[in-house]
């Protein structure tokens, strides 16, 4: 049911999360000489949002994307691909928090 203030409106939360287990940052060479990967630490991301649409078509959205602002790295090259001043990694991104305003016709 709506709250009190928005008697029309309809109401929905969501929470979502999702796991990424450990990995290592690249398949094994058969070359030596190639460096060794490294390994990607698992982590978790954590969503939610609330939702209100009225009978008209109107919505809005209170959102925050990865609710525990979990740096996750996803991939990237160590010091042993780059060299030793250089290292890059891709992580997730950090907790978003934002409102969406809609009109569905």
């Amino acid at each position: 049911p709506a709250p009190a203030f928005l008697p029309s409106w309809g109401v929905r939360w969501n929470l979502s999360g999702n796991y990424r287990s450990s990995t290592l940052s690249q398949l094994v060479s058969a070359n030596p000489a190639d460096p060794p990967p490294f390994e990607i630490e698992g982590f978790s991301l954590v969503s939610a949002s609330l939702n209100f649409e009225d009978r008209e078509g109107v919505s809005l959205s209170l959102y925050v994307n990865n609710l525990l602002n979990e740096v996750g790295v996803t991939g990237g090259s160590d010091r042993g691909n780059v060299g030793l001043r250089s290292e890059q990694f891709y992580v997730a991104r950090p907790r978003t928090v934002g409102i969406r305003v809609g009109y569905r016709f």
